[in-house]
């Protein structure tokens, strides 16, 4: 009947305007927390989990504000419960094998960022994550084939120059990690990391005058 109907279309009503509310939440939240502001950040998503207790995106947000904000036991419980409600949020098992890593969990690390990429081969950030978990383990061989992969759907992020200049620099394959390392200081000439393997490259092959003139340039950067 005609009520029936106009009730129906009401109530569509409310769930989207409601939706709306929460997108422009999500945005602002989302610009605080590229200002760096992460506590108010925080207390835009509480916000959304009051309308919505289950709204996972905003759970796991909440869960990064408290890394960038170094509450990393209050992150994991954040991270934790997304993921035990959607073990294949991706942004969350990224965001996790990430602090897995600054934790020291390096096992733990792989084993989430290896999910995500079963769900997302081409993920970017997890990737790019875990290659930079291969290279904190010594396994450069993979870091150069996952960061590889990182490379060509980063579209010329700079800091993947940097991690396969690092990879190819512990390998001892001089000449491929010069070329990352110059294409990044192409795009990020103060990149004083970049100057600084220059320099040890150089130190190792013996030209001693180049290496010089890398840490010299780092060191001018680092006191900048």
């Amino acid at each position: 009947d005609e009520y029936s109907v106009q009730t129906q279309v009401q109530r569509k009503e409310k769930r989207e305007d409601r939706s709306n509310d929460i997108s422009s939440m999500l945005s602002r939240a989302e610009t605080l927390a590229g200002k760096g502001k992460f506590e108010q950040a925080i207390q835009q998503y509480r916000r959304i989990l009051e309308r919505d207790p289950r709204h996972m995106t905003a759970t796991g947000l909440i869960g990064r504000m408290y890394y960038m904000l170094g509450s990393n036991e209050t992150a994991m419980q954040y991270y934790d419960r997304v993921l035990g409600n959607d073990p294949s949020h991706m942004d969350t098992l990224v965001d996790r094998g990430e602090l897995y890593a600054v934790m020291g969990y390096y096992e733990e690390a792989k084993i989430d960022l290896l999910r995500a990429l079963e769900y997302e081969p081409f993920s970017y950030e997890a990737c790019y994550q875990l290659g930079l978990l291969y290279i904190t383990t010594g396994a450069y061989e993979s870091a150069v084939k996952i960061l590889t992969r990182a490379q060509e759907t980063g579209q010329g992020k700079p800091e993947i120059h940097l991690q396969l200049g690092k990879a190819y620099c512990h390998m001892e394959r001089n000449d491929e990690a010069i070329e990352h390392l110059e294409i990044l200081l192409g795009q990020q000439p103060d990149n004083r990391q970049a100057y600084r393997y220059l320099g040890m490259i150089y130190d190792k092959t013996r030209q001693i005058d180049r290496a010089l003139e890398m840490y010299r340039k780092s060191n001018e950067i680092g006191m900048g």
